[in-house]
Parts: structure tokens; C-alpha cells; sequence
């Protein structure tokens, strides 16, 4: 199925992943970003997920990691 996946990282992207049916976000994680979901703040179709959500043909994942690095205070 396809989704439309947005990192927000220090190279942020958009754009259309085709996943398998059934993937939550915990195996979006394991194919396209690697670490772990408790460090980014994940919305789906612009509301709160966690790492168990199921996704859906057409959602929109909206990956944001929670601290990013080289931010002076």
C-alpha cells in the first residue's frame, strides 16, 4: 500500500513509500529511519501515533525527531 512518509530530520523529505499491508509505524522505523520512535514525535493524518498505530492505504506519517542536534542557546 502506499503512504505519503514526511521526516522532518536534518534532511527532511516528503514523499510516497510503498509499504506492506498491516505495517505500523514500529516497521516504517525499521525500513526508512532507524533508532527508535520514543525519540520523534510521530502524527498520522496529523494525529498523535505511537509505535503500535496501524496505517492505512493513503495516511500521511509525519516523522519529527524530538531534539535536534547543533541548536546553539
Amino acid at each position: 500500500m502506499l503512504i505519503t512518509f514526511q521526516n522532518s530530520g536534518g534532511e527532511g523529505f516528503a514523499d510516497q513509500r510503498e509499504v506492506p499491508e498491516g505495517s505500523t509505524i514500529e516497521n516504517v522505523f525499521e525500513v526508512f529511519v532507524g533508532g527508535s520512535p520514543d525519540d520523534y514525535v510521530i502524527r498520522v493524518n496529523q494525529e498523535p501515533a505511537g509505535r503500535h498505530t496501524t496505517l492505512n492505504s493513503g495516511d500521511s506519517v509525519l516523522i519529527t525527531p524530538r531534539k535536534i542536534a547543533g541548536a546553539a542557546l
